[in-house]
């Protein structure tokens, strides 16, 4: 829950333009296909997937490992 609350936050700035980009494409269906609104809605998933997940250079074992190496 901790996760999904962070990435919605995180996202915030990049909420309207989802929010609009989509309503464009509901409003005009001979303009979008449903393979081009399904290919949207996976990049979005895949932006607030990737929002909240940090490089494994960052992750505690490894500073620990650094911190214990000293």
């Amino acid at each position: 829950m901790l996760r999904f609350l962070l990435s919605i936050l995180l996202n915030l700035k990049n909420g309207p333009s989802f929010i609009s980009t989509m309503r464009k494409m509901t409003k005009h269906p001979e303009k979008y296909s449903e393979r081009d609104k399904y290919a949207y809605a996976l990049k979005i998933v895949h932006r607030l997937k990737r929002a909240y997940t940090f490089p494994p250079k960052y992750t505690a074992w490894r500073i620990y490992q650094k911190r214990v190496a000293m």
